[in-house]
């Protein structure tokens, strides 16, 4: 018993001598990668891209992590709104959840409370917004989202969410450009897009100089330059244009060591890119067609981690589903071909709702891939699927635009 409270007064002492602020906090969970070794008599003190701080409460010894080694942190104390906000994260729930982290960035107070909250709480929030103007086409909430990873890295600039943060609003900036009808207007977000792509990869070479950390600087150059050249599909005028950024692509993924996301990632829109250039010159798409088959089945029987395999074979049907679905639209009602069309369009979309239902990172053709089929079922006169499609977007996707603004508005008008 004496050792016990010897024990107990030595932390004391220490959680009182490192940081008032610290006394009443819960230990954290640290998971250590490759095999989710656990370490739990810790306190994370900090996150950086580059290492996690941490005090072990037993002694009050202080080490850093790398965040190589880290797989994820698991905060043991975690204020009631932004525990909230996750849970209605992961139910999709994403306004609700974007509601959640307002507040607790409301309730912040740096003074008092742990440093992770306010990069975790901007992160998510940035992501939530992401998420939801993706799907509905909309320019302004996809800037508002940019906006939010902007003021990220503007007042956390070594948040551990950095390279994820300049990505995401090169992503954002892309997505405008790919939504936009006005050709100065596209060409403009453009811009944004190669400026925001060219900051991540001059961020890459710099934090991750060292040579310990070569591996992390190749995939962060590699990840911009992908994203520089997919670019030039937005802005190409003609079939030859997007043949010519396609074989920029193919070269990005044949300069790879390995079959890796990144190469995956940059066939799959090499993929998008061919398709295109068909539609363009409305000839014969089998070749094309046949070899973004032949990547979904790489995709499947490559190496990579479940998670990022998931999300780029949802990528990989719905390229292939928006082919068919543009081709469709662009075929007279008349046709026997229009039909053909949708019913390879409605399969590609299928395979995403129910083999891939809740893949994170892929939240957007997810979506897109139930409202798509729906109006192609209601349009072929297969309403009891239709309505079935719809009801599940209404379960999965509530808070979305394309469910209140469109989907249950159809709901409401299909007939039985």
């Amino acid at each position: 018993m004496k050792l016990h409270i010897s024990a107990a007064v030595c932390v004391a002492v220490v959680f009182a001598c490192a940081s008032p602020a610290l006394s009443a906090v819960k230990p954290d969970l640290i998971v250590l990668l490759p095999r989710g070794d656990l370490l739990d008599e810790y306190v994370v003190t900090g996150e950086t891209w580059l290492n996690v701080s941490t005090m072990r409460i037993i002694d009050g010894k202080v080490a850093a992590l790398p965040q190589s080694s880290v797989l994820r942190v698991i905060y043991g104390d975690v204020p009631d709104a932004y525990d909230l906000a996750m849970v209605n994260r992961k139910r999709s729930r994403w306004r609700t959840a974007s509601a959640n982290l307002e507040q607790a960035l409301k309730e912040y107070n740096a003074g008092e409370d742990r440093p992770w909250i306010k990069q975790y709480a901007l992160y998510h929030l940035a992501e939530c917004r992401r998420i939801l103007a993706e799907p509905a086409g909309d320019t302004a909430a996809l800037q508002d989202a940019s906006d939010v990873y902007a003021r990220l890295l503007r007042e956390v600039p070594d948040t551990k969410f950095k390279h994820d943060a300049m990505l995401a609003v090169a992503r954002c900036a892309m997505k405008i450009a790919e939504i936009t009808k006005d050709r100065d207007e596209r060409a403009a977000a453009a811009g944004k897009a190669r400026a925001a792509y060219a900051a991540l990869a001059e961020a890459a070479a710099g934090d991750f100089e060292a040579e310990e950390h070569a591996k992390a600087r190749e995939l962060w150059l590699r990840r911009a330059r992908l994203g520089e050249t997919s670019v030039n599909c937005l802005t190409a005028d003609d079939a030859d244009a997007m043949k010519k950024a396609a074989g920029q692509l193919r070269a990005i993924a044949a300069e790879a060591h390995r079959v890796d996301e990144v190469a995956l990632e940059a066939l799959i829109r090499a993929s998008w890119c061919e398709l295109a250039a068909t539609r363009m010159e409305g000839g014969d798409d089998a070749e094309s067609v046949k070899d973004a088959g032949e990547l979904i089945k790489r995709i499947l029987a490559s190496d990579i981690s479940d998670a990022a395999r998931d999300r780029l074979v949802v990528a990989a049907y719905f390229v292939m589903g928006g082919h068919y679905y543009e081709r469709a639209l662009a075929t007279a009602r008349d046709d026997p071909a229009r039909e053909e069309r949708l019913d390879e369009a409605a399969l590609s979309y299928l395979r995403i709702v129910i083999l891939y239902p809740a893949t994170a990172g892929a939240e957007a053709e997810s979506l897109n891939a139930l409202c798509r089929t729906a109006l192609m079922m209601k349009e072929r006169g297969e309403f009891r699927l239709a309505r079935e499609l719809l009801e599940i977007m209404g379960r999965r996707y509530a808070e979305s635009d394309l469910w209140q603004k469109l989907g249950s508005k159809m709901l409401s008008e299909m007939p039985g």
